[in-house]
């Protein structure tokens, strides 16, 4: 008997390759062509599953890593009746977010007096909005 493994191997946008195994199967050495390896049902199920998991596991990285600011603070669906409602509050969030931090770069240094006018200045900006709708 020959051992076959299956092999997912993905690369990410910066080149980074992954392998994971997928599956591994036994099938006798003497076989003529590719055709004869073949997978039976209970392999090929075992397959779509391992490979399932493989591509829901890094969607949900992704998107956790995109919601990182609400992850800790709010579970997004307590209290909203539906996922359209969660949406636009962790949209809402995400923009408030944005528009009242300091810095327009990542590791951009911005003295702490300045963070502080900028602060109040952007706050009372926020408040004027809400206050007029």
């Amino acid at each position: 008997m020959m051992q076959w493994t299956v092999r997912l191997e993905a690369t990410t946008s910066e080149g980074e390759v992954t392998t994971t195994e997928l599956v591994t199967f036994s099938r006798p050495v003497m076989v003529s062509t590719l055709a004869e390896i073949g997978l039976v049902l209970s392999e090929t199920k075992a397959l779509l599953a391992k490979l399932q998991a493989s591509m829901l596991c890094s969607q949900v990285a992704a998107y956790a890593a995109h919601h990182r600011g609400i992850k800790s603070r709010y579970r997004p669906m307590c209290g909203f009746k539906c996922p359209r409602s969660a949406a636009r509050f962790c949209r809402a969030y995400d923009e408030l977010r944005n528009f009242l931090r300091p810095r327009d770069r990542h590791h951009q240094h911005v003295p702490a007096d300045r963070c502080k006018l900028l602060f109040i200045q952007r706050t009372t900006t926020v408040l004027a909005i809400l206050d007029a709708a």
